[in-house]
């Protein structure tokens, strides 16, 4: 009995830590982020050559296709080619605009530490030309989550051959229906762990 007690109370207790991880809002993946942010940024470009015959300069930068109420072709309807948001980096730090001789725009970050050089989420990068993945930082939550669920599943197979052997062994009725209660709470939490990680 005691052993089918410490297997029920461990398989509990990473019950409640899949639960509580899964119930937490995922953080947003930066390379998520910012292919969306590429297709709006490099759409309202496109959109402002269209009308204006060229790209912004360095001087109005990316807060022109924000703002171009003092441009003669600005949209009537929105005074903006873009959402304000979609100047920013995942970090929430304005990407710094650069138009080349040649006419080309770039549009450049440094990614999560901020500081020039750098390897993965803390490397330099330019939007629109730069390969956008290796930016996310390790999910560390999601691993413990996927440990978690793992031994979840393992325990789940385990948990009733310790009923078993608890039940033939127990003689107190009380103790009979204690199991049956907390044996009840734990099929329901099951299914509302894999509810959640479904979703």
């Amino acid at each position: 009995m005691k052993n089918s007690t410490k297997l029920l109370s461990v398989s509990i207790a990473v019950l409640l830590l899949n639960n509580f991880l899964s119930g937490r809002s995922p953080r947003s993946l930066a390379s998520v982020e910012l292919k969306v942010t590429k297709a709006h940024v490099e759409f309202a470009l496109e959109e402002f050559k269209s009308a204006m015959g060229r790209y912004p300069t360095e001087t109005e930068g990316l807060q022109v296709l924000v703002d171009c109420r003092k441009m003669p072709k600005c949209p009537i309807d929105s005074h903006a080619y873009m959402d304000k948001r979609y100047t920013l980096d995942p970090w929430k730090r304005l990407f710094k605009y650069k138009i080349s001789p040649t006419d080309k725009p770039s549009v450049t970050s440094l990614g999560e530490d901020g500081v020039i050089g750098g390897s993965g989420p803390s490397r330099d990068f330019d939007l629109l030309l730069d390969n956008l993945e290796g930016l996310d930082p390790i999910d560390y939550r999601g691993i413990i989550q996927k440990v978690s669920f793992y031994i979840l599943i393992l325990t789940v197979f385990l948990i009733p051959l310790a009923l078993i052997k608890a039940f033939v062994s127990i003689k107190a009725l009380y103790w009979r229906v204690f199991f049956g209660i907390v044996m009840i709470f734990y099929l329901i939490s099951i299914l509302f762990a894999l509810g959640s990680l479904s979703s």
